[in-house]
């Protein structure tokens, strides 16, 4: 069973960075960045995934 509960329902977005995947001798289009930054109330990352998982198995008993 899933114990997590969903604090938001849309993925986060992925954008191309090509001035770092230049520097780091990449084509430009191949780098991509997850931006969980753009979540909106509380950011993203690993913190925020925790915090689903945890809070699920509270809800869960």
């Amino acid at each position: 069973m899933d114990e997590r509960l969903r604090l938001w329902t849309e993925p986060t977005t992925v954008h191309p960075v090509p001035r770092l995947a230049e520097a780091l001798g990449l084509h430009p289009e191949r780098l991509l960045m997850k931006r969980d930054d753009l979540i909106g109330w509380g950011g993203g990352g690993n913190k925020a995934r925790k915090l689903e998982h945890s809070l699920g198995r509270v809800f869960d008993g």
